[in-house]
């Protein structure tokens, strides 16, 4: 399997274009075959399904925040979940779209880099994916902070989280193809990601952060059950109020979590094709494509989520 990545590297560098200014096979596919284009299609109609239900949950969203706003009845945790879901559903779409660019593949016949198409693609998958984890772990960090700690973040510090996680995952998405931006995105599966030319990059740039965010994740979410269990060792029974109290907040806890293994489920195969890259594995093209495909899987399942959960997703209500 070592000499797969040996043939597939060799020789390749910047300079190895074809005629065309374009990478050669397989980091260019001139030919699309019957399986990669049954792979094309997969994945650009589950990115246009998520496409699709993620904003029509965001409009809902916006348009609950807008016309809420004032509703004093309303917890500043309700909010700050509220917002935090809504910029996880914006993540959702990043990624979502970046399937639909697949329809551009499937009308050209073939999928070339590096094109303004290929970058654009490999962006929105890597800041989608990136910011989705990112956003999952500010989920349970306010949680968290709610549950054990009895407190709210600040506006100024929530907002100021949100914006950094955002700058942070635009910086990581643009950094390696600032450095190498005629080699750095290629063909990969059903769509544009990083080439094999630099897959120890891809690594850092994306996978150590997926599974570092995600077991901070399950490691927070983990200490908080412990800790209502124990609040709800010590309570006192005898009053409904704070019984129904913590049966809210279970029942909070239960779909909250749900969100990081929907997370986990969607982007960890591809995390595992790009670790494999790196051991210079072989990775079949079917699992290439079933990566990607799962990823735009995100956006929909996500809303399904919230739509079955939303009148017990949130604390105080």
């Amino acid at each position: 399997m070592v000499d797969y990545f040996e043939t597939l590297t060799s020789g390749l560098s910047v300079n190895s274009f074809d005629t065309e200014g374009y990478l050669p096979p397989p980091l260019s596919n001139p030919h699309i075959s019957s399986e990669l284009r049954d792979g094309l299609i997969a994945f650009s109609f589950f990115g246009l399904l998520s496409v699709i239900t993620t904003f029509c949950v965001l409009v809902l969203i916006v348009y609950g925040i807008i016309s809420q706003r004032h509703d004093r009845g309303r917890t500043l945790i309700h909010n700050q979940l509220l917002t935090l879901i809504a910029n996880l559903f914006i993540a959702d779409m990043l990624e979502a779209l970046a399937g639909c660019i697949s329809l551009h593949w499937l009308r050209l016949g073939k999928m070339l880099a590096p094109t303004a198409a290929c970058s654009i693609q490999a962006i929105l998958l890597h800041m989608g994916i990136l910011s989705n984890g990112l956003f999952v772990l500010a989920i349970a960090v306010i949680t968290w902070v709610h549950v054990v700690w009895r407190e709210t973040l600040r506006r100024w510090l929530f907002y100021s989280i949100i914006g950094g996680i955002w700058a942070f995952a635009l910086i990581l998405s643009f950094e390696g193809l600032i450095r190498s931006p005629h080699d750095f995105f290629a063909s990969i599966g059903p769509c544009c990601w990083i080439s094999p030319l630099h897959r120890n990059q891809a690594i850092w740039l994306l996978c150590l952060w997926v599974f570092g965010t995600q077991t901070l994740t399950i490691l927070i979410y983990t200490h908080i059950f412990f800790n209502l269990r124990t609040q709800v060792n010590h309570s006192d029974a005898r009053f409904a109020a704070t019984s129904r109290s913590e049966r809210g907040t279970h029942d909070a806890l239960r779909n909250l979590a749900v969100f990081p293994i929907i997370f986990l489920a969607t982007s960890l195969p591809l995390c595992i094709a790009m670790t494999m890259g790196v051991a210079k594995q072989y990775v079949p093209l079917t699992f290439e494509i079933v990566a990607g495909i799962m990823v735009s899987w995100s956006g929909w399942i996500d809303c399904i989520l919230y739509t079955l959960t939303r009148k017990k997703l949130f604390f105080g209500d």
